[in-house]
């Protein structure tokens, strides 16, 4: 999807990929629509104010109880904030530092979501044979280090490559999310997954005002950085979740 977005974007005008993208919109809607759905769970009846309250209690209470898992979390946020957050950077990056047009730009998004399937294909292969961690870590590092190199290479052909290892790095977000999820009981997954959503969207919020009012200020480049120490805190937050999983685990043994 990302890379037909990023073509229709190098090959058509404005208008013509809005109208597009609309077009699509629609589809996904009526796809939506017609695709079965049996629910296994029972729903509750009551909607009531008390009720929602008592739900995110016991989501916070379940939490409390397991610091392992919210540093899983914490971790999952931190990705989701470099994952929300690389693509506002592009366009400025791009007229600040690469000096390129709508093609160039659109080649970017290509190549960033190229590297995005190429990963979300090997990278679970890799996970299963390899091991989860050990994928993890290298990802995460990767991720740092290619988002530095292309805030800071002004030189387009590189500057491809390493956006296309960026689009393959970030692969390790679907890695967090399916190990904080399996760590999760099945009754508290989407509470847990709402609250960490909401963490990391205000995080992005936050993030797009402080862009906004300090425009000029930063340069691009210097931003890229800010992305890199996100994703290596996300490795700090994942090391800390499998030492105190791995603590608690020799504490009951």
């Amino acid at each position: 999807g990302m890379g037909t977005n990023a073509v229709l974007r190098a090959c058509r005008t404005t208008h013509k990929t809005l109208f597009s993208r609309g077009i699509l919109f629609l589809v996904s809607a009526l796809l939506n629509i017609a695709m079965p759905y049996e629910s296994t769970f029972v729903r509750q009846t009551s909607t009531s104010v008390l009720c929602l309250i008592q739900d995110v209690k016991a989501g916070w209470d379940y939490l409390i109880g397991k610091m392992d898992l919210v540093a899983i979390y914490a971790s999952e946020a931190c990705l989701t904030v470099v994952m929300g957050t690389l693509p506002a950077l592009l366009p400025v990056f791009c007229k600040q530092a690469l000096d390129v047009g709508v093609e160039e730009f659109g080649l970017l998004e290509a190549v960033f979501s190229l590297g995005g399937i190429c990963g979300g294909v090997f990278v679970p292969f890799f996970a299963a044979r390899i091991g989860f961690g050990k994928v993890f870590f290298v990802l995460v590092v990767l991720l740092a280090v290619a988002a530095i190199g292309f805030g800071h290479i002004p030189f387009f052909p590189l500057a491809l490559g390493l956006y296309g290892v960026i689009g393959i790095c970030l692969t390790a977000w679907a890695l967090i999310f399916t190990h904080a999820q399996l760590g999760t009981d099945l009754q508290y997954q989407g509470r847990i997954q709402a609250l960490a959503s909401g963490v990391s969207g205000g995080i992005i919020l936050c993030f797009y005002i402080g862009a906004q009012f300090s425009e000029g200020r930063a340069s691009a480049s210097t931003v890229y950085i800010l992305e890199a120490c996100i994703a290596l805190l996300s490795l700090v937050f994942f090391s800390v979740g499998v030492y105190l999983k791995t603590t608690c685990q020799s504490e009951v043994v």
